[in-house]
């Protein structure tokens, strides 16, 4: 299970608290945070830092960031076990 911690980032011109890094224990592995550049309805955007070049889903948007850290770490999760 990954590590949520709140990463506070400048976006847009402006101040957020909707970002989140997440760690595999002291490894920054991924980011969530909401975006005003997303499809419609899933504004939560997801990413795996990662140069892993078997991993074939390593972003992607959400509805909530609950959903988008569920995401991420499914993703994660494959890798892996891949």
């Amino acid at each position: 299970m990954l590590t949520v911690v709140r990463a506070p980032k400048f976006i847009d011109n402006k101040y957020s608290e909707d970002s989140f890094a997440l760690f595999d224990g002291e490894r920054c592995v991924g980011h969530v945070l909401r975006t005003n550049h997303a499809p419609h309805g899933r504004p939560w955007f997801w990413t795996i830092f990662t140069r892993d070049a078997s991993v074939t889903v390593d972003r992607g948007y959400a509805a909530t960031p609950e959903q988008a850290v569920t995401d991420l770490e499914a993703n994660w999760n494959a890798q892996a076990f891949a």
